[in-house]
């Protein structure tokens, strides 16, 4: 496996064939690598869409949904809707199918498919409601990722992606690049791929500010448009509505 380099002709194919290696250990190491904080996160953020929201969704894309932890999350936090859970890398897809079939229930996600978060396979207006976690900073493109989001969205529909930021600087800001600079390669080593996680500690970097992060949804049709820190800094849930008459 080589390490995803940003910018390079071969990143995205790069950034799949990583997570094809990762794709059996990827949700244990978050928990173990966040000391269970992923766990809190997403419903925490979720809460912060929920304010937004008008009204439930009945119908909900997780783009870039991993094995699937958001995805099945979803419809226990909105019970009766339709929630599908797509995802770059077939390997990611079909971990987190086995993982909901060994779970049925009556909360389980409507269905997994392999997609690609540029040019989602989906109608305009299709959804409700689009969440993402731990995606942006993997995207080759934010504003065409954004834009492409905002385009199966119904009007009025809401946006939701929980990703690692930058804390504000300072003590923690410097504990923070060097857990994530040197512990958490470290970590990964122990796990049996060292160059995936390096690249995913570093692939911090790659999503900008906060603020421009919110100026970039609110230029591709979201608004109002915010963001929402967690844990001081080190998470943060952005947050938008798609625009009416866009």
């Amino acid at each position: 496996m080589r390490r995803p380099v940003w910018g390079t002709p071969t990143f995205g194919r790069d950034v799949q064939s990583m997570f094809t290696a990762i794709s059996g250990s990827y949700s244990l190491f978050d928990h173990v690598s966040t000391f269970g904080g992923d766990l809190i996160w997403r419903p925490r953020a979720l809460w912060g869409a929920d304010r937004l929201s008008e009204g439930s969704p009945r119908r909900i894309l997780d783009i870039g949904c991993g094995p699937g932890d958001l995805t099945r999350l979803l419809p226990q936090h909105y019970p009766g809707a339709e929630v599908y859970g797509l995802d770059f890398t077939p390997a990611m897809v079909h971990r987190a199918a086995g993982i909901s079939a060994r779970r049925s229930g009556p909360t389980q996600p409507a269905g997994f498919l392999a997609g690609d978060a540029l040019h989602l396979p989906f109608r305009a207006s299709t959804f409700d409601m689009v969440t993402s976690a731990f995606l942006l900073r993997n995207l080759p493109d934010l504003r065409a990722g954004f834009a492409e989001m905002r385009r199966v969205l119904r009007p009025g529909g809401t946006f939701l992606a929980l990703d690692v930021t930058e804390p504000p600087p300072g003590a923690f800001y410097r504990f923070f690049h060097a857990y994530f600079d040197a512990v958490v390669p470290t970590l990964g080593a122990a796990f049996g791929n060292p160059e995936a996680y390096h690249y995913l500690s570093t692939s911090i970097r790659h999503l900008p500010p906060r603020k421009e992060v919110v100026e970039l949804l609110g230029s591709t049709g979201f608004s109002p448009a915010r963001a929402e820190p967690q844990w001081m800094g080190i998470i943060t849930g952005f947050l938008g509505k798609a625009a009416k008459g866009v």
